[in-house]
């Protein structure tokens, strides 16, 4: 694709404006219109044909989500970039647009000077973009005939998906890590476990304060487990999926024969915080890696890689989601490509692996 088409939706003039200009600042990228509200959007995504919007949560006469949903109903591969304030309100709501099919999410900034915000958009802006593109590229590989090999050469080796050595049995713990893509990919793993997993899973979901704990919620009613967004000095128990805080790295400490939830304010690693990596890393100590499952999934960049090979040399299983079922093939694709992964599994068995650990599936 050489040009992305864009169209800008806000209710603020102010907002559509600065959005537009920095999106020219991105080569590659044509703004092509904007609207004001959902209904205005809706028709000139008809008429203009982008590959992108950008869509406020609040806005009169149509909403975002009710936006949101026409468009995924009407133009499924028409990407939605959700601009969302920070308040538990808009959080809760752009949860909800994330689990029905938006790509991700900006938050305003609440930035000390103009050009700071500016900076923020920009830099959240292009790596949206690039994720969106990304993706773009695999549906139309997908989507290509497949070319007729040639009959002296020997067919490429298939991705690898399965491993000699064995899960194990009633381990201790899941660790779990993903980014963009998250929300709607963990909406279709976690209410499909059972309540009585004997283990607790760890969750590292890259997002901002507030947000983390409306994908908390918004699961917990959703699920038999129970999940709730991780507090500092908890102790961790079987049976719950506990998600790291927005703007705090988790880790584990061991307590005697407890392992408790500790939450800090160290430099983000891969430009995150939380960040997967810091918790696999504690993860390695708190816990005999040998009954522990690691699973990295959809996401952007490589989060994730060093702490799972950490946890591999150590004696844990490591299960990486597949390049078809992903949003964006980044974090897993880089425990596949340097061989950490024991497992390669398509989101749909990601639910029935976890509960095969626990003799459930």
């Amino acid at each position: 694709m050489d040009t992305v088409k864009v169209i800008i939706v806000d209710d603020m003039l102010t907002y559509r404006i600065i959005l537009s200009s920095l999106l020219r600042r991105i080569q590659g990228v044509k703004v092509v219109g904007s609207a004001s509200n959902g209904k205005e959007a809706l028709e000139k995504i008809e008429s203009l044909k982008p590959d992108l919007v950008t869509l406020d949560i609040e806005m009169p006469v149509m909403d975002g989500l009710k936006t949101l949903e026409e468009i995924r109903k009407r133009w499924p591969d028409i990407g939605v970039i959700m601009v969302s304030g920070a308040n538990k309100k808009n959080a809760d709501i752009t949860v909800k647009a994330l689990q029905r099919g938006a790509l991700s999410f900006i938050v305003k900034p609440d930035a000390a000077s103009t050009d700071e915000a500016k900076e923020y958009l920009l830099t959240n802006l292009r790596r949206e973009i690039d994720a969106f593109v990304e993706g773009l590229k695999k549906r139309l590989l997908r989507r290509r005939p497949a070319k007729k090999a040639p009959t002296r050469t020997a067919p490429e080796p298939p991705e690898p998906s399965r491993s000699r050595v064995s899960p194990p049995r009633n381990p201790e713990v899941v660790a779990l890590g993903i980014s963009t893509g998250g929300p709607k990919a963990l909406s279709e793993v976690i209410p499909k476990l059972p309540g009585n997993l004997p283990f607790p899973i760890l969750l590292v979901q890259h997002m901002p304060p507030l947000f983390t704990k409306s994908l908390a919620d918004s699961l917990d009613k959703k699920s038999a487990l129970s999940v709730k967004e991780a507090e500092r000095g908890e102790g961790i128990k079987p049976g719950t999926v506990y998600i790291a805080p927005g703007g705090h790295h988790m880790v584990v400490k061991k307590s005697g024969a407890n392992r408790l939830i500790d939450l800090n304010d160290n430099p983000p690693e891969h430009g995150c915080r939380p960040a997967v990596d810091v918790l696999f890393r504690s993860v390695a100590e708190a816990y005999d890696p040998r009954k522990t499952v690691a699973i990295v999934m959809t996401g952007m960049g490589d989060d994730g890689c060093s702490g799972a090979a950490m946890l591999r040399r150590k004696g844990a299983y490591c299960i990486a989601q597949n390049e078809k079922s992903c949003v964006v093939y980044g974090m897993p694709r880089c425990l596949v490509e340097k061989g950490i992964a024991h497992e390669v599994l398509d989101l749909s068995e990601i639910p029935r692996a976890i509960a095969r650990l626990a003799g459930r599936g």
